[in-house]
C-alpha cells in the first residue's frame, strides 16, 4: 500500500467536526448541520479512520497464515477471499 499524505493520525470527533489530535488540533472534516446523526457519523469516521491501519495490517496477516496453516480448504479460501475483498475496499494493494 501507498504511503498517504492525509492529516497525520488520530483523529477524534468532536461533535460534527473530526479533528486531527496532534500538532494544532487541525479540522479534517467538518460536517455542517450538526444533528445526533451528524455527530454518530463523525465518530465512525475517526473509528474507520483510526482502526484502518490495524485492520489492513491483520487481514495481511490472516490472509498469510491461512495460506500456509493446516485449515480446512473452504474455509481458508473463503476467508482469504473475504480478507482479499476487504484490503481492496480499504485501498490496499
Amino acid at each position: 500500500m501507498s504511503e498517504s499524505k492525509h492529516t497525520p493520525l488520530p483523529w477524534m470527533a468532536d461533535g460534527g467536526e473530526v479533528r486531527a489530535e496532534s500538532g494544532n488540533g487541525r479540522t479534517v472534516a467538518l460536517l455542517y448541520s450538526i444533528t445526533n446523526e451528524d455527530e454518530a457519523n463523525a465518530a465512525l469516521i475517526v473509528r474507520a479512520v483510526n482502526s484502518h491501519d490495524d485492520l489492513v495490517s491483520a487481514l495481511e496477516i490472516m490472509i498469510r497464515a491461512f495460506n500456509v496453516s493446516d485449515v480446512d480448504p473452504i474455509v481458508a479460501f473463503t476467508s482469504i477471499e473475504r480478507a482479499r475483498a476487504a484490503l481492496k475496499k480499504a485501498g490496499a494493494t
